[in-house]
């Protein structure tokens, strides 16, 4: 049994090598930018051997690739990138869960080096010159994105405490010391789990990862959803150039494209507050000449996020909502007059809501309290809290900037939330924004339970939702419910906000140049 192991995993290992000596020949044929991007992969994957004695620098190689790859300015447009971005993170996953031999984590990159019987491989692809552009790239994105591993009964326990935590302790979910307590305080697990280590390698598995969601007008700066069309001889750069600096944070807006049309574009764009009717004067004055079709600007009053678990299965994996729960739902959704009969679902986690009343310069230091809302990311890794209250480590945050975030938690402009991402994108690789009619909270988070993840956006008269569907899902909704449902892409993903963009002596931020003229 042993030594048919270790001749099927050097049996992979030589098929490995064969693809990879084979490749270059056809890599000569592309562009320089293009050849340029393959090479690249090609001296990542070269490092496959390392899985049999530098495992754990081969996963950090293969994420710290990754990472680079999503952050790159041409991530958004070339479906090349976007399967790159799969394949190294599910590789990583499956390294990481690998038996000694590494057997499944050879196989992986085997298939989709060769291709499939249904998707052809990069071998193949490369092998037909076929462009980092093309969509066929995106086949074999969703074809590696398959499922990997399912979660234990222990593991999606896990989950579930660190959702009730959140609910529980709101800011303090931020110290991992405290987290830690928690979780195995309820969870029977091995021994070697018990130990920060084996926790983080977890997290790292899901790509599990804690999020600070902050209310924007509390700090001067208003959320807008907007809709337009561009005329055929307008491009977005037209309009707007997000990438210049100097458009301050309006740079930090994020802007999607109708996957089914190419002139159609959906934003989330932030603005200083004392601006908004500047900006939309901006887009009438380009709609009068003719640039484009505007068709929703509205401010959104308030956001939420959600996180659910609702339909993932022990050792299984993600299930489809049945036709009785679909049935059910409908009819609640349809009612004139809709009524509550079920429980709070404890797989689900939706940020809590936001004080509308408070503003930074109540605060007595509201530079400090912008330069804080500036300096904290996007999201947190396991490993990574900024909070520490045993006071072994250092944390990423001053006792003084830990006190103020106290304050805004205190005060209700920041949530806390979590998002297994790999869950998410085994779910659905496919992004839709939705347009619902105004509907009570309790049908609201009923609806919110049959999708992994969504951000949600209100505004005077509707509500709108970013989440991942399957197309089962997305029929229901289009068929049944007659909502407007849009396949988007992301195409502009803002960096950080700087701290340079807000003027310390007014106590304001700076006007975007676009509003300037």
């Amino acid at each position: 049994m042993i030594k048919g192991l270790v001749k099927r995993h050097e049996s992979l290992k030589k098929y490995i090598k064969t693809i990879l000596d084979q490749l270059p020949q056809y890599i000569e044929a592309y562009p320089p930018e293009e050849q340029k991007l393959l090479k690249e992969f090609l001296s990542i994957v070269a490092h496959y051997e390392e899985a049999d004695f530098k495992r754990e620098e081969l996963s950090d190689k293969f994420d710290t690739y990754r990472q680079d790859i999503i952050s790159r300015q041409n991530y958004l447009i070339l479906p090349f990138l976007w399967f790159l971005g799969t394949y190294f993170r599910n590789a990583r996953v499956i390294l990481n869960n690998s038996d000694f031999h590494a057997k499944k984590f050879y196989e992986y990159l085997v298939k989709h080096l060769r291709g499939t019987a249904f998707t052809s491989g990069v071998y193949q692809l490369l092998r037909k010159g076929a462009s980092l552009s093309d969509l066929t790239w995106e086949d074999l994105q969703y074809e590696s994105n398959k499922l990997l591993y399912p979660l234990s009964e222990d593991q999606l326990q896990i989950l579930e405490i660190i959702f009730s935590f959140i609910l529980e302790t709101g800011v303090y979910t931020l110290d991992s010391r405290k987290l830690k307590a928690a979780i195995l305080k309820q969870v029977k697990l091995p021994k070697k789990v018990k130990n920060s280590v084996e926790l983080n390698r977890f997290l790292k598995l899901i790509d599990g990862r804690w999020f600070l969601h902050f209310y924007s007008p509390a700090f001067g700066l208003d959320l807008l959803y907007i809709q337009f069309q561009l005329q055929s001889s307008s491009s977005l750069e037209d309009i707007i150039d997000f990438q210049n600096k100097k458009n301050t944070v309006l740079t930090q807006s994020y802007i999607y494209r109708a996957r089914n049309s190419s002139k159609t574009y959906i934003g989330k764009l932030l603005v200083p507050t004392l601006q908004v009717n500047h900006l939309k004067n901006y887009f009438h004055h380009y709609e009068k000449e003719g640039y484009l079709t505007l068709k929703e600007f509205s401010r959104i009053r308030t956001t939420r996020v959600s996180t659910s678990l609702t339909h993932y299965k022990v050792d299984f994996g993600w299930t489809e909502p049945s036709v009785t729960k679909i049935r059910q739902l409908t009819t609640l959704l349809k009612s004139k007059h809709p009524t509550n009969k079920q429980n709070e679902d404890s797989a689900l986690s939706l940020t809590s809501s936001f004080n509308r009343n408070w503003v930074y310069n109540q605060h007595p230091l509201p530079a400090k309290i912008i330069e804080l809302y500036c300096k904290i990311p996007d999201e947190y890794s396991y490993s990574d809290l900024p909070l520490n209250t045993g006071n072994q480590h250092r944390t990423a945050l001053s006792r003084n900037e830990i006190g103020l975030l106290k304050q805004l938690s205190y005060n209700e402009v920041v949530a806390i939330g979590f998002v297994p991402w790999r869950l998410v994108y085994e779910y659905s690789l496919d992004l839709y924004w939705i347009n619902l009619p105004t509907i009570p909270d309790f049908l609201l988070k009923r609806f919110l339970c049959l999708v992994p993840y969504s951000d949600i956006y209100y505004t005077e008269n509707s509500i709108s939702l970013l989440t991942r569907l399957t197309p089962k899902i997305v029929h229901w909704i289009t068929t049944d419910l007659n909502w407007r449902v849009i396949p988007v892409t992301l195409v502009h993903y803002p960096q950080n906000l700087d701290f340079n963009w807000f003027d310390v002596e007014k106590l304001k931020w700076k006007t975007p140049l676009l509003l300037l003229k």
